[in-house]
């Protein structure tokens, strides 16, 4: 009984040590995707996964491997690996269900930005094309079935918006932001994303104070630095403006540099 006893202790003990490896492994890939190393972020939750499905982080680190994917630009990848765990029968349910979708989403509509025509035309009169792509589509389903699941999910509201927003449907798009800072009213994402919508329907005296607020919330949010140059960009009288707060975005985020202020509006997404 004794020498059983140790075998049982002894296999306890290896899976405790796994758990605890894989879950080492996960809390890094978070630290990794919060400061922006999304490589870093990929090899760590790669790690933790490849430990198996047993311990309680399991779906999380795939969850983060996909917020990984997205950030690298891997967007066929992040499908394939949305479509694997949505596809799962002893996949996540509920709540956690519907981050995956939210981020099937996300990558359905990235995919179709980078590799199709946007339904917005940024020539001509900046009008709309008034075709669906495909993908848009797919991912307006998936944000409806997440909210069915969790209604108030403020990440599947956010993204809804930001896609009935790219198709041009404004008013919409307000209206999903507006139920989502309703749920949380501190979401300068969202505050920026209204912000965007305003500007596109010609209300840009409500715009600005969607970026204002935005920029209370997270002063250190480049984008909405840069939407607010590119609403101050309408008037040539404020020129200065425009290039204080141009300046200030690309000191944030260099990346910006090379994107000229006028009529480059931008969405957040939040995950």
């Amino acid at each position: 009984m004794a020498a059983i006893f140790i075998v049982l202790l002894g296999g306890a003990s290896a899976q405790l040590f796994t758990d605890s490896f894989a879950s080492y492994w996960y809390v890094q890939g978070q630290k990794c995707l919060e400061n922006k190393s999304c490589e870093c972020a990929m090899i760590s939750f790669n790690i933790s996964i490849a430990e198996g499905g047993e311990y309680i982080e399991y779906w999380d680190a795939c969850y983060g491997k996909g917020r990984a994917l997205y950030c690298l630009e891997r967007y066929e990848d992040g499908l394939d690996l949305c479509d694997d765990v949505l596809n799962d029968p002893k996949g996540p349910q509920g709540e956690k269900r519907a981050r995956f979708l939210v981020l099937d989403g996300n990558l359905y509509t990235a995919y179709e930005e980078k590799y199709g025509t946007p339904p917005i035309t940024l020539t001509g009169n900046n009008r709309c094309s008034g075709k669906i792509p495909a993908k848009y589509q797919l991912a307006m389903e998936r944000y409806d079935e997440a909210l069915g699941l969790d209604p108030n999910m403020t990440s599947a509201w956010n993204s809804k918006g930001i896609t009935l927003g790219s198709l041009c449907r404004f008013d919409e798009s307000i209206k999903c932001f507006d139920k989502a800072l309703s749920l949380d009213s501190d979401l300068a994402e969202v505050w920026n994303n209204k912000g965007v919508s305003f500007d596109w329907l010609g209300k840009h005296n409500q715009s600005m104070g969607c970026y204002d607020q935005a920029i209370e919330l997270k002063p250190d949010m480049a984008v909405a630095w840069m939407n607010r140059a590119s609403t101050l960009s309408l008037n040539m009288s404020l020129l200065s403006l425009v290039q204080e707060n141009a300046s200030r975005a690309i000191k944030l985020d260099p990346s910006l540099e090379n994107e000229t202020p006028l009529w480059t509006w931008r969405f957040i997404p939040i995950f």
